[in-house]
């Protein structure tokens, strides 16, 4: 069953802006680069990649949907700014909405056989100590 936490508009915490990182080439990664190009497009764009890219029942979609459009609007575009740990199947990223520059903690889960739907995601306000990346590192 598809989770999706969406407490970024209250939790995103401001810092300083860091470069774009590019998501690991692995079925999660290339889930994670799909799902943040998006929500940057919106609209229709944003529609059929929940439609056809996760497990996301029909009935929220709707209310998903108008969540991200929110979010783009209030908040802009995202991009990765660290890859926290990563695997073949599961990718957690921190985010950086451009026009705040306030950063979420994005966890990507897809299904361990193709066509490695996004089966999990989830997403929080990051703390400083996750957009800093104090003790942690990329894994597989």
């Amino acid at each position: 069953m598809l989770v999706l936490i969406l407490v970024l508009a209250a939790a995103m915490i401001p810092a300083q802006a860091a470069p774009t990182v590019k998501a690991p080439d692995t079925p999660a990664g290339i889930a994670l680069a799909e799902f943040v190009e998006s929500f940057n497009a919106g609209s229709e764009t944003r529609r059929k990649w929940v439609e056809t890219r996760t497990t996301i029942a029909e009935e929220p979609r709707a209310n998903i949907l108008k969540m991200d459009a929110e979010l783009l609007q209030e908040y802009g575009p995202i991009a990765v700014a660290r890859i926290v740990s990563s695997s073949a199947t599961s990718v957690v990223a921190i985010v950086r909405h451009a026009k705040s520059d306030a950063h979420g903690h994005l966890t990507v889960t897809v299904e361990p056989a193709a066509p490695h739907k996004v089966v999990d995601l989830g997403m929080r306000g990051a703390t400083p100590e996750e957009i800093k990346g104090a003790g942690q590192q990329v894994g597989g």
